[in-house]
C-alpha cells in the first residue's frame, strides 16, 4: 500500500495538469484548498 504523501503527490500531479488546461492557478488553489479540506 501507498503512501498518504505519495497518493496525494501523485492525485496532485494529475490536478495540475487538468487545471492548467482548464481554469489555471485559480483552479489549482479551489482544488488545493478542497484537498486539505478533505484530509482534515
Amino acid at each position: 500500500m501507498r503512501s498518504v504523501t505519495s497518493l496525494v503527490h501523485d492525485m496532485l500531479f494529475r490536478f495540475h495538469h487538468l487545471e492548467v488546461a482548464s481554469f489555471g492557478w485559480s483552479g489549482k488553489a479551489i482544488a488545493l484548498r478542497a484537498f486539505v479540506n478533505a484530509m482534515t
